[in-house]
């Protein structure tokens, strides 16, 4: 399993779309051209950025010479010559999250915000949500919960969709655990974590000069 963080710049949302071109599918591409918000183009764009630059770095292989697939449930992975490599992406804010491993994967990060009781009571179990009724700060607890339940469901491949479906359990050998993230966001993985899992794991941060480097150089 291998984690990278990157950090969306503030000005340079349309120097990253043409970053992004050729590694996105098309259909990220429509998705990319249909959204209005500047920064959530950014994040998406950047996303395909540091997959592309990861599966180079970690595996030696070029997105834009492989195929992407969807498992049962939608999941993404890609296959080459050599086997395949299961990814998620996310992103939130200013930080776009990336993981890799050779067996499905889910991550999730978010923004601080602060939740409502009816939204905090139909994502949280009874005991989190009484922990979350008395606790001083709401929004730490509130997002620690969501990106640990959405990095469950993209394990899944089914993303919020599957929010509450009974049918959803986490095989053996299968679980969650925080992801250090910077001040004023949670982040969670779901994989095939070693025995105990650990409390935390840590992200790789990458530059976005590098991952403009990258993408000058091998988008060509």
């Amino acid at each position: 399993m291998d984690l990278f963080l990157a950090s969306v710049p503030a000005a340079d949302e349309k120097l990253l779309a043409k970053a992004a071109l050729p590694f996105a599918t098309p259909a990220k591409r429509a998705r990319m051209e249909r959204c209005r918000v500047a920064q959530q183009r950014a994040g998406m764009a950047l996303a395909e950025v540091l997959l592309a630059w990861a599966l180079h770095e970690k595996r030696g292989v070029n997105l834009r010479a492989v195929e992407r697939f969807e498992g049962d449930y939608g999941k993404p992975f890609v296959r080459y010559a050599d086997g395949s490599v299961e990814f998620s992406l996310s992103h939130s804010g200013s930080y776009v999250l990336v993981g890799i491993d050779d067996v499905p994967i889910g991550v999730d990060i978010q923004q601080r915000r602060q939740a409502d009781e009816r939204l905090a009571r139909k994502v949280m179990d009874a005991a989190s949500f009484e922990a979350w009724l008395e606790s001083s700060d709401k929004a730490t607890l509130f997002c620690d919960c969501w990106a640990r339940m959405e990095s469950e469901l993209k394990w899944w491949g089914v993303g919020i969709a599957g929010l509450g479906r009974a049918d959803l359990v986490l095989p053996e050998g299968v679980s969650s655990c925080a992801v250090d993230a910077p001040a004023g966001y949670s982040a969670s993985v779901c994989a095939a974590l070693p025995k105990p899992a650990p409390l935390r794991a840590s992200p790789r941060t990458v530059q976005i000069e590098e991952l403009l480097a990258f993408a000058e150089r091998e988008g060509l």
